[in-house]
């Protein structure tokens, strides 16, 4: 069954694609062709025994999503934290959304919420809300922007998410601090 969704997927996401849709709606668009196909069995089964809810489907169908829009972008190949923020720009105008939606997609990258939240610090979370601040709001903040800083003297900054690396050269071209830009740009391979 997994073949056929993410045919059925696909080949409609590719029509969207051409179509211009992008964002949200792009999400929304995949629901159709997943239950149609989802709808073409009684029940659908895991390997595992267990039932397919459509819950799982959604889920299925919004990573068959993520992975068509990244592959579109060129960001397939990007860490996790780096393909949520990429995406999350994308799909919504605004900086602030749900946990929910926030946290769907999270999910359909791979990564954990509660991780971009506490130990990348890419977003912030407040009650049932997300925000996802643009590099100098993010790096405004003595803790986060230290974080960096400690990275890139410990030559680690090559490790960190390509949103840390892509967030701190932002900010210090913003500053005039071209001598450390260019320490970043060597130390993460840019030069090569």
């Amino acid at each position: 069954m997994r073949t056929e969704l993410e045919e059925a997927i696909r080949d409609r996401l590719a029509k969207f694609w051409n179509a211009g849709i992008r964002g949200a709606d792009f999400f929304i668009s995949a629901i159709g062709p997943a239950v149609g196909e989802f709808g073409k069995y009684s029940k659908v089964m895991r390997p595992d025994g267990c039932e397919v809810t459509v819950g799982d489907l959604l889920d299925e169908a919004r990573s068959i999503v993520t992975a068509f829009a990244l592959e579109q972008l060129g960001l397939a190949s990007l860490d996790g934290a780096t393909r949520f923020y990429v995406l999350y720009r994308w799909a919504y105008a605004e900086p602030e959304s749900s946990f929910d939606d926030a946290n769907k997609l999270a999910k359909s990258v791979g990564v954990e919420l509660d991780a971009l939240a506490g130990e990348f610090q890419l977003l912030d979370r407040k009650g049932d809300k997300v925000w996802l601040p643009i590099f100098s709001e993010r790096l405004g903040r003595e803790t986060r922007l230290k974080m960096l800083q400690n990275a890139l003297k410990e030559g680690a900054l090559a490790t960190r998410p390509k949103i840390d690396q892509l967030h701190l050269a932002l900010y210090l071209w913003e500053k005039g601090d071209l001598e450390t830009l260019t320490s970043i740009l060597g130390q993460t391979g840019v030069f090569d």
